[in-house]
């Protein structure tokens, strides 16, 4: 079983019926037994995201229904691991984060979005990987969890 992340972009893009879609779905087919997540961050963006953009019913129908598809994970005080992950991500991304006995990591400073913070911790408290389109994650890579980055 391996566990997948899909990004807010990611999921503009399957609504939209992009080429990348079908690349998205090939590598999704590839995997034995995957199970689909998104973080609730994701769910929110891309319905505002519908709002702005004055997407007509039918495509905002078509993002619900995909949206409906998998397993969201909410935001919620319960939730310790998630929470401790987007403690060590954030310290990380700003070049102040320690692994589990306390020694300094190595991370590079890169400032990150809070929801896009918010999706990578969710990615790290599944022990899943992303996919996104998205370079913010690039510095997590591999450190953190995989990332599957598609481009347009």
């Amino acid at each position: 079983m391996t566990r997948l992340v899909l990004d807010t972009n990611i999921l503009i893009q399957v609504v939209r019926g992009k080429a990348l879609a079908t690349d998205v779905k090939a590598l999704i087919d590839g995997i034995e037994n995957p199970e689909l997540y998104l973080s609730v961050v994701s769910l929110v963006e891309a319905e505002s995201l519908a709002i702005k953009w004055k997407w007509q019913n039918q495509k905002i129908t078509s993002l619900k229904n995909l949206m409906d598809s998998l397993i969201c994970i909410d935001i919620t005080a319960n939730q310790k691991e998630l929470l401790e992950a987007y403690v060590r991500l954030d310290a990380y991304s700003q070049s102040k984060g320690t692994d589990d006995s306390g020694k300094m990591l190595q991370g590079s400073s890169r400032n990150m979005g809070k929801n896009d913070l918010w999706i990578a911790a969710t990615t790290y408290a599944l022990d899943a990987e992303l996919i996104t389109m998205d370079g913010d994650f690039d510095h997590l890579k591999d450190i953190w969890f995989p990332i599957h980055k598609f481009k347009i």
